[in-house]
Protein backbone atom coordinates (compact mmCIF):
# COMPACT_ATOMS: atom_id res chain seq x y z
CA UNK A 1 0.00 0.00 0.00
CA UNK A 2 2.86 2.11 0.69
CA UNK A 3 4.82 1.50 -2.13
CA UNK A 4 1.82 2.04 -4.88
CA UNK A 5 0.90 5.41 -2.84
CA UNK A 6 4.67 6.56 -3.65
CA UNK A 7 4.65 5.75 -7.12
CA UNK A 8 1.40 7.72 -7.23
CA UNK A 9 2.96 10.61 -5.95
CA UNK A 10 6.37 10.03 -8.17
CA UNK A 11 3.76 9.85 -11.14
CA UNK A 12 1.72 12.83 -10.10
CA UNK A 13 5.46 14.60 -9.53
CA UNK A 14 6.49 13.85 -13.35
CA UNK A 15 3.18 14.53 -14.88
CA UNK A 16 3.21 17.71 -13.54
CA UNK A 17 6.79 18.28 -13.86
CA UNK A 18 7.23 19.41 -9.95
CA UNK A 19 10.87 20.61 -9.01
CA UNK A 20 12.36 18.21 -6.37
CA UNK A 21 12.80 20.55 -3.19
CA UNK A 22 8.66 20.69 -4.08
CA UNK A 23 7.87 17.58 -3.90
CA UNK A 24 7.93 16.81 -0.13
CA UNK A 25 5.49 20.17 0.55
CA UNK A 26 3.27 18.20 -2.14
CA UNK A 27 2.98 14.70 -0.97
CA UNK A 28 2.77 16.22 2.43
CA UNK A 29 -0.44 18.27 1.41
CA UNK A 30 -1.59 14.50 0.92
CA UNK A 31 -1.28 12.60 3.98
CA UNK A 32 -4.34 12.50 5.99
CA UNK A 33 -5.46 11.14 9.69
CA UNK A 34 -2.90 8.54 11.65
CA UNK A 35 -0.08 9.07 8.19
CA UNK A 36 -0.59 12.86 8.63
CA UNK A 37 -0.19 12.92 12.58
CA UNK A 38 2.70 10.19 11.91
CA UNK A 39 4.77 12.90 9.96
CA UNK A 40 4.01 15.78 12.14
CA UNK A 41 6.34 13.39 14.75
CA UNK A 42 8.69 11.80 12.62
CA UNK A 43 9.66 15.36 10.70
CA UNK A 44 10.03 17.15 14.71
CA UNK A 45 12.33 14.33 15.41
CA UNK A 46 14.47 14.47 12.25
CA UNK A 47 14.42 18.19 12.57
CA UNK A 48 15.60 18.06 15.80
CA UNK A 49 18.16 15.55 15.44
CA UNK A 50 19.88 17.77 12.80
CA UNK A 51 18.60 15.92 9.69
CA UNK A 52 18.18 18.00 6.36
CA UNK A 53 14.31 16.32 5.19
CA UNK A 54 14.22 15.57 1.84
CA UNK A 55 11.74 13.86 -0.54
CA UNK A 56 13.97 10.88 -0.04
CA UNK A 57 14.20 10.92 2.98
CA UNK A 58 10.75 11.13 3.52
CA UNK A 59 10.17 8.08 1.12
CA UNK A 60 12.57 6.17 3.25
CA UNK A 61 10.56 7.11 6.95
CA UNK A 62 7.04 6.36 4.82
CA UNK A 63 8.59 2.97 4.21
CA UNK A 64 9.97 2.19 7.40
CA UNK A 65 6.47 3.11 8.90
CA UNK A 66 3.92 1.76 6.35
Amino acid sequence: MAEAWLVQMEELFDTLEYAPEKRLKLAVLQLRDVAQRWWRGTSRILRDSGAVITWESFCEAFREEY
